[in-house]
């Protein structure tokens, strides 16, 4: 007993000992275990990541090689090469701007200035062959934070005979990739093999340059810095590491797969805290206070684990701005629906939700809105789809349902009525109407949904009818997928030819039948002599996003001729230009306009500016502060398709218009009894309100003998003429 007593602190640790190294397992394989769940997180994200940035940076550098392909046709290549269309192709591509160089090194821009980039490491790299993306640099011209991308310039026989690069502001290119992971927390950096960073997320005030400088910054980091330059030196395709800066930070960095860049992925501690982390440091506490109950408390541990793992998934796969599930989650879940064959029940079908017009709601009502309506789209899907399916947002307004269905009509009428009859959305003092539109892919026997299944989901929903506004996967909607996109791709061709002209349709006092001036209409004047009107275009360039483009084209032709016949000693009454939707949404659209005058040495009363009614619907209030600048510089504004819209008589008295012209639709019912007295309303009304008026779309004598008699102003229309070539025009009018 007296050597128990003795030896009672060693008996008493020996019993310890196998509870304190049970405790220390536990501990051990929790910690692991934890690990292995965030890098593995990790990784998936980096593989979603990696798909994002790869895919953004080869269309910037497909569209850059387009247009240096076609740069190399010119036999005057670098020096003939305009300002003007540098210009244009920075607009229609999204550069900040465009610059050309020979293999001298001197950069001519599209901003009209030139530098000497011999020393630019993208330089070098491109008149050596490559394509490259420069790190982010100051810009020469204002010092904003850039990237550059390069392309090299190949003659007919593959010589290098110079170089075609963009700037883009870093911010605005990293946001197009930008994958939001970890409720906003998670960021990326895109680093070379030096570990110069050439584009980040990290939004924490964190400046960093080189990633390998900033974990030399840390004593702790010194194994982790030697597996990060084992894995930049191409030993090893991706590392995982758990680095201190003022907090640890989880990492996994990988191959992008373009150049030497590589993607470094991760999240700080502090991001887990909430779900993970706290809760693993409550199961360690619990261990050691019940320690003989290890086994039970391993099975705890286990349980806790499957709840991290869930609120993980949950950090990495939902939809921060709608609350629903985000592509990485539809992407990871496509796998688990299968169509059973013939016979067997239930069958899937992809349906693809589109919001219309979604970009112009956040240029129109602000981001807040948009993000309004981006929840209330989702409110409205899941109430339809529910359990059983599966709702993601896929893109900025692109929302995905993988949906089983036994009954095909049913489907189809769910997918008809949410395309019909999404309530309007209360927003301050508006209320914005949401239209969506659906295409649906209905999935093979046997088979499971995957990217290919969503693209063709996609092409319908392009291709989905307005009336209904729900479009189902055919062979003909593949077919015409196609065809439209050669047509754009013309398109895009004919923007950077500058192949858009303006034709002129004079119009004439209705008392004297004398030239008053005419209206500029657009006319896509192709290579082979062929001219298109504007229903083979308009449509494509709207839905691409360029309708501003042929806007400014058709407005800096217009001034180009009237400084022409002038030159030539021939005056010109003044020609008026319609303004697109899209084009007024532009903040500086009056400086833009005034600057082509300015070019071209016009006043401006030699230009008139023509808006559409649809317009004012959009967007009255910001509308009053451009119509009222243009105004106040000169300008004389036209309210053009009077009555075809839904403008009020408010509306067109607070805007201000100097000219109204009659929608074609009235002075096509004229002869009626309800005709004519809508055109009498309509006349009364200029006249009370001392506007000038124009009808537009006279096609017959009585038509103009009708309006002459009730004192309209001024005709316009095919009873006098048809729009004409600016050389016709001349040879007809102006001689």
């Amino acid at each position: 007993m007296k050597r128990f007593e003795k030896n009672r602190k060693t008996i008493l640790f020996l019993c310890y000992l196998p509870m304190i190294l049970f405790i220390g397992l536990l501990w051990n394989t929790a910690s692991r275990q934890i690990h292995s769940q965030l890098f593995s997180t990790l990784a998936d994200l980096a593989r979603q990541n990696r798909y994002v940035v790869s895919s953004s940076i080869n269309q910037k550098m497909e569209e850059l090689e387009r247009v240096a392909q076609g740069l190399a046709q010119r036999e005057d290549f670098p020096q003939g090469v305009a300002i003007d269309d540098l210009a244009t192709v920075a607009n229609v591509l999204g550069f900040r701007e465009i610059g050309v160089t020979g293999l001298d090194g001197m950069a001519r821009m599209s901003t009209d200035t030139s530098y000497d980039i011999t020393g630019r490491e993208y330089f070098q790299v491109s008149i050596q062959g490559f394509n490259w993306v420069s790190k982010t640099l100051c810009d020469m011209r204002d010092g904003k934070k850039v990237n550059v991308c390069s392309v090299p310039v190949r003659s007919d026989s593959g010589a290098v005979i110079g170089t075609l690069l963009g700037t883009i502001e870093t911010d605005e290119f990293f946001a197009s990739m930008q994958v939001p992971s970890f409720h906003g927390q998670g960021y990326a950096y895109v680093v070379n093999q030096d570990g110069d960073v050439v584009l980040t997320t990290r939004s924490d005030g964190v400046e960093v340059t080189n990633f390998c400088t900033l974990l030399y910054q840390n004593p702790g980091n010194v194994d982790q810095l030697n597996q990060l330059r084992d894995c930049l030196a191409g030993k090893t395709e991706s590392v995982n590491l758990l680095v201190n800066e003022d907090e640890r930070h989880y990492i996994n960095v990988s191959r992008l797969g373009y150049d030497d860049l590589w993607l470094v992925t991760g999240v700080p501690e502090h991001a887990l805290d909430s779900g993970i982390m706290a809760q693993f440091k409550v199961i360690q506490v619990l261990s050691v206070v019940f320690a003989v109950a290890g086994l039970a408390g391993l099975f705890f541990l286990n349980l806790i684990m499957d709840r991290n793992d869930r609120h993980l998934r949950k950090l990495a796969y939902v939809d921060a701005r709608t609350g629903i599930h985000n592509h990485f989650y539809l992407r990871e879940t496509m796998g688990e629906f299968t169509t059973l064959g013939p016979g067997k029940g239930k069958r899937v079908a992809v349906l693809l939700f589109n919001i219309q017009q979604f970009k112009n709601i956040n240029n129109l009502y602000g981001s807040v809105a948009g993000d309004q309506v981006l929840k209330h789209v989702a409110q409205h899907l899941s109430a339809v789809f529910g359990e059983g399916r599966t709702l993601a947002r896929d893109t900025a307004d692109s929302f995905v349902v993988l949906s089983p269905y036994e009954d095909w009509n049913q489907l189809l009428e769910q997918a008809e009525t949410l395309c019909a009859d999404l309530p309007l959305l209360p927003s301050n003092n508006n209320e914005i109407g949401v239209k969506l539109r659906c295409g649906i892919y209905r999935l093979p026997d046997g088979v499971q949904p995957d990217e290919e299944a969503l693209f063709r989901a996609r092409m319908a929903c392009f291709e989905a009818p307005r009336e209904s506004g729900v479009g189902v996967y055919c062979a003909q909607v593949q077919q015409k997928m196609e065809r439209k996109k050669e047509q754009q791709n013309t398109i895009r061709q004919a923007i950077a030819n500058r192949e858009f002209k303006a034709w002129l349709q004079p119009k004439f006092c209705a008392q004297t039948r004398s030239l008053l001036g005419a209206e500029a209409l657009a006319r896509w004047c192709r290579p082979d002599g062929s001219v298109l009107p504007p229903g083979a275009f308009i449509a494509d360039c709207e839905e691409m996003g360029i309708i501003g483009e042929v806007d400014e084209m058709v407005l800096e032709d217009v001034c180009r001729q009237i400084r022409d016949w002038r030159e030539q000693g021939i005056q010109c009454p003044p020609v008026s230009v319609n303004l697109s939707r899209v084009y007024l949404s532009s903040l500086d659209i009056v400086d833009k306009i005034d600057r082509v005058l300015n070019r071209y040495k016009l006043e401006r009363q030699a230009i008139q500016l023509e808006i559409t009614e649809s317009a004012l619907v959009k967007d009255e209030d910001g509308l009053r502060d451009v119509v009222e600048r243009m105004r106040s510089l000169g300008f004389t504004i036209v309210l053009d398709d009077f009555g075809k819209g839904y403008s009020s008589l408010s509306s067109i008295h607070d805007l201000r218009f100097d000219i109204i012209k009659i929608d074609k639709s009235f002075v096509d019912r004229i002869g009626s009894e309800q005709g004519d007295q809508m055109i009498r309303f309509i006349i009364e009304l200029a006249r009370a309100l001392q506007l000038e008026l124009v009808a537009e779309g006279v096609e017959d004598q009585s038509q103009y003998e009708f309006l002459r008699g009730l004192g309209c102003h001024a005709i316009q229309g095919y009873y006098f003429s048809k729009p004409l070539s600016c050389q016709d025009f001349a040879d007809q009018y102006l001689q």
